[in-house]
């Protein structure tokens, strides 16, 4: 259910007489933090051993960045840059109609015709 888990570490903790065991064990399906219980496997079926929280395994989910935050922030306002200017470039060419672009391509500068004929086959499609 969960994939399968590999045990990185343990360590052992006594306290007033009560000894416990500490695993870490990477579930790599596990994406946020959850209570799991133990279940014995008996034929084809799984027999729950109850709710106590001394059969309680706590799954905690550790968040790993993978980027520092100055470069994440520069990578914002990276993509909120091209987000805008690929917004405005498309408003722009859509902007300008078939009939407008034909006029331009028959009476227009060089130039200009060059470009109204680029657009107007981009603006066909």
């Amino acid at each position: 259910l969960y994939g399968t888990g590999h045990v990185s570490m343990a360590t052992a903790e006594e306290e007033n007489g009560i000894y416990r065991v500490v695993y870490y064990v990477t579930f790599p399906l596990i994406k946020s933090t959850t209570d799991l219980y133990f279940c014995i496997k008996e034929d084809d079926s799984y027999i729950h051993q109850g709710n106590y929280d001394w059969l309680k395994i706590r799954v905690v989910v550790e968040i790993t960045d993978w980027l520092p935050l100055p470069v994440r922030i520069i990578f914002i306002f990276g993509l909120m840059f091209l987000s805008g200017m690929f917004s405005g470039l498309n408003l722009g060419l859509m902007a300008l109609d078939p009939t407008t672009l034909k006029i331009i391509q028959k009476s227009g500068t060089k130039r200009q015709k060059k470009y109204a004929k680029t657009i107007h086959r981009v603006r066909r499609h």
